[in-house]
């Protein structure tokens, strides 16, 4: 579904097949910067329902000319960190109608480049602070153990104090 956010930014976004990891690719010519993003369901953070995602976002070079200083994202890959996974999700669920669908994605697009600046500066890729966190196994398996204890007790009033216990693996003391 392709769609033009602005003048200067086009953005297509297509359920796809394929079995490469989650990435960003980008590549820039005299008019145009071009986005590539792959999310795939089996390394993404989120849940993806088996689903994988193109997201192809092209803006018009003219459009980085308001900047005072002028914006370089180098060509190449780079793998894609949970803040990038996140903000991929908002821009495929988001349901705003019309104008304020434009003006949240072209927002999005934003942090985007922000964030794929950030990590390529940082030579971090795809280790941002909240990658770092929940690439430790022992917060993940918390996480997990949280998210599991809320779905099977959805019926309940639960507090934070009780899924807190859970996560760290000590009975919890329901309401």
């Amino acid at each position: 579904m392709k769609e033009n956010i602005n003048n200067c930014i086009q953005i297509d976004i297509k359920k796809v097949k394929h079995d490469q990891i989650s990435s960003l690719e980008c590549c820039k010519d005299n008019s145009f910067t071009y986005l590539y993003y792959l999310l795939n369901d089996d390394d993404c953070l989120f849940e993806l329902n088996g689903n994988q995602f193109e997201i192809n976002i092209v803006i018009d070079n003219s459009y980085f000319e308001k900047y005072k200083d002028s914006i370089i994202i180098p060509p190449g890959t780079q793998e894609l960190c949970c803040n990038i996974q996140s903000k991929l999700l908002e821009i495929i669920n988001c349901t705003l109608p019309n104008q304020q669908r434009y003006v949240f994605i072209e927002s999005i697009i934003l942090s985007l480049l922000v964030y794929s600046l950030k990590n390529e500066n940082e030579k971090k890729n795809s280790i941002c602070e909240g990658c770092i966190f929940l690439n430790k196994p022992l917060e993940k398996q918390k996480i997990q153990r949280a998210k599991e204890f809320i779905l099977n007790n959805l019926n309940q009033q639960l507090t934070i104090p009780v899924i807190a216990r859970i996560s760290i693996g000590t009975k919890p003391v329901l309401p």
